[in-house]
């Protein structure tokens, strides 16, 4: 039913007149009677008794009228918490990003944020790349700061490209190549590789695996972990190499050595990804930001 015409049986039913029910209003007479009517045909019943002189409630417009004055105050009290939760959405972004980006970019995204924009509530989440997809699914964040992506997650997802990271060589500290300023990827065709999975991180492994091929270089064996910390951890305890972006260096230990490559090596592309009904202005503003601080870096 029309809610207008809802407000204006229950005008009616306070007022046992349709003149004062419609000056309350601030509408016609004529509007005021034909809502009841149309209402009164809508439910089957007769709501008022009429006369010449007054009206009054019928049975069913007694047992009707309360029913209509809970369902007005519920239907307001929604409307009212709607649009305080639409305030709250528009002035709160959760970000997820990859730890070992919060240093060399998120870090400075956030604080220029927050100094820039007083009134957002800028909240971030540390984690890893595929736990962050099913949060920006799930929309418990609204921007995911990700590495590399694979062909489905630029389908799924609007996609900004933020900037692009050099892969460099992870080696323990005692490895007898860890002593080298530069290494060559054919340096290390005899050791085996560490690589992050493909749930948690989509489109890594492959990437890496391309690069080393192009380089001629079939690692000895390979393992699959679930984040760079195991991975670091594997590396640090025993002869084996990753390719990993030069930033995760900032959450490395003393423990693992990061070697750029000689020749200019593989990359990968850093992402923003939001879902793509994101019309939010605070987010889209974020984003512009992102991209204001990469090029000023």
């Amino acid at each position: 039913m029309d809610l207008k015409k809802l407000n204006y049986l229950l005008a009616v039913a306070e007022e046992l007149n349709f003149s004062k029910a419609a000056r309350r209003l601030g509408v016609s007479q004529s509007m005021v009677s034909r809502a009841v009517k149309e209402i009164e045909d809508t439910v089957g019943e007769k709501l008022f008794f009429r006369d010449a002189s007054s009206i009054a409630l019928t049975p069913a417009g007694e047992a009707f009228i309360p029913r209509v004055d809970e369902a007005l105050l519920t239907i307001e009290e929604g409307l009212k918490e709607m649009r305080e939760a639409s305030a709250r959405c528009e002035t709160q972004i959760d970000i997820g990003y990859l730890p070992s980006s919060y240093d060399t970019f998120v870090g400075d995204v956030i604080n220029v944020f927050r100094q820039t924009f007083a009134s957002t509530q800028l909240t971030p989440h540390p984690m890893d790349a595929g736990p962050m997809v099913e949060a920006l699914r799930a929309g418990k964040i609204n921007i995911a700061f990700i590495g590399h992506i694979c062909a489905e997650l630029e389908k799924e997802f609007d996609v900004f490209k933020l900037w692009r990271i050099p892969l460099v060589i992870v080696l323990g500290a005692q490895h007898p190549l860890a002593k080298k300023e530069r290494l060559e990827l054919s340096e290390l065709a005899e050791l085996p590789l560490i690589s992050l999975d493909s749930e948690n991180f989509p489109g890594r492994h492959a990437l890496i695996l391309q690069a080393l091929r192009t380089a001629g270089v079939n690692p000895a064996e390979i393992r699959q972990v679930d984040g760079p910390l195991t991975a670091l951890a594997h590396i640090a305890a025993s002869d084996v190499f990753s390719l990993m972006p030069s930033e995760v260096e900032s959450i490395a230990t003393q423990h693992v050595r990061f070697i750029p490559l000689k020749d200019p090596g593989p990359s990968v592309d850093f992402y923003a990804l939001v879902r793509r009904d994101e019309a939010r202005k605070s987010v889209l503003t974020l984003l512009n930001e992102c991209k204001r601080i990469v090029e000023a870096k």
